[in-house]
This record gives C-alpha cells, structure tokens and sequence, in this order.
C-alpha cells in the first residue's frame, strides 16, 4: 500500500504541479458508547458537506445516507434503525433535529423526548465513527 500511495503521490504532483503528501493520516475509529454522542455523530456525518458548501441541504448530497433516513430510498448496508428508534422511525423528527437552524434549543428538547420515548441511556450497544 505504501508504494501505492508513494506512485500516486509522484503521479499527482507532477501532473497537478504540486508537493507534498496526499494522504496525511491512517484512518482510525472510535468507540461511540453514549447514545447522545451516536446520534450527534450522525447529524455531524449528514451536515458535512453543508458545512463544506457542497450542497445547500444535506439531502442533495448524493453520497449521503440522508436519503435512507428520510425513507426516499433504501439500501441494505445501511442500518439506520440505531438512530431512528430515538425518533420513533419519523423521518421528519429526524429531519427536524439534523437540519434545524437552532441548535442549541432543538438539541436539548430534542434529546429529553427521546429519553422519554426509548430506553435511551439503558442500552448496552457499541458504534463505531
């Protein structure tokens, strides 16, 4: 793999009139155990590229799995049931929570629901990101 990277860098910097590093770090994970922190993760994952001014919703993104939490579409290697069960499978509480402007009241309302409605905090489950 090193090679790989090592030629392709050579490749793209000679063809793009560039230095340096492509790649600067491996990829790692990290354990999620808190449901709270799942569920920031995932509206961290389909903000992004709004944050990065690709699209102006995150359902306009089409490598997103927004798609699927919304039920526009389906795909088997998403398993999107570990965070919609905190919204009781409503795409639109999902929607409301990730894309609402005000952050700071949606997040803090929004999770005492879903501490409500699940057994949200009980759960004995592990996510990785």
């Amino acid at each position: 793999m090193k090679g790989i990277n090592w030629h392709y860098s050579k490749y793209f910097n000679a063809k793009y009139d560039t230095v340096g590093h492509l790649f600067q770090d491996r990829y790692y994970s990290e354990i999620i155990e808190k449901e709270s922190y799942l569920l920031e993760t995932s509206k961290y994952i389909h903000l992004n590229p709004v944050k990065a001014c690709i699209v102006d919703s995150p359902i306009k993104y089409p490598w997103s799995s927004y798609g699927v939490y919304m039920g526009i579409y389906e795909d088997s290697s998403i398993y999107e049931n570990d965070i919609m069960v905190y919204f009781q499978y409503n795409s639109e509480l999902y929607k409301k929570y990730v894309e609402s402007k005000d952050v700071e009241n949606i997040d803090k309302e929004q999770i005492e629901e879903m501490k409500k409605r699940s057994d949200f905090g009980t759960r004995h489950r592990t996510w990785y990101h």
